[in-house]
């Protein structure tokens, strides 16, 4: 019987008052839980932040077919 694979992806929002951009996201991933996080990313556009999690989602996926 085939392991299921388990992936990572810890999303931590907050605003930054008085910024003229003050969404602060950080999404930090990991696609194997065993070997810990593997990569951190910082953004302030809810967009870029949304494309980010897409990506590594489909890539995730795409690394079980």
């Amino acid at each position: 019987m085939p392991e299921d694979d388990h992936g990572l992806l810890i999303i931590r929002a907050w605003t930054q008052v008085g910024s003229s951009e003050p969404l602060r996201v950080t999404i930090r991933t990991a696609s194997d839980v065993s070997e810990g996080i593997e990569a951190t990313a910082t953004f302030t556009q809810p967009d870029t932040a949304g494309a980010f999690v897409t990506a590594w989602l489909q890539e995730f996926s795409e690394d079980a077919e």
